[in-house]
């Protein structure tokens, strides 16, 4: 019995393809991992400069928050 003709086709053209396919993955996925490292530092940024804000309301301008 012969394979079907949409088999073999397929994989030839995965092996043909595959040099070219598998570095942009690498690329997408590097750029993907960069952006999740500078949104997680932009929200870090972000985190603190909001408590910095709520900090500097609670005091009213003192140095620092007067005790219990």
């Amino acid at each position: 019995m012969e394979k079907p003709a949409g088999r073999t086709a397929g994989r030839e053209l995965e092996v043909t393809i595959s040099p070219l396919i598998r570095p942009n993955r690498d690329i997408v996925q590097k750029a993907r991992l960069a952006v999740v490292q500078n949104v997680n530092s932009i929200q870090v940024v972000t985190d603190f400069e909001i408590g910095r804000r709520i900090v500097e309301h609670e005091q009213q301008g003192e140095p620092k928050a007067g005790a219990g």
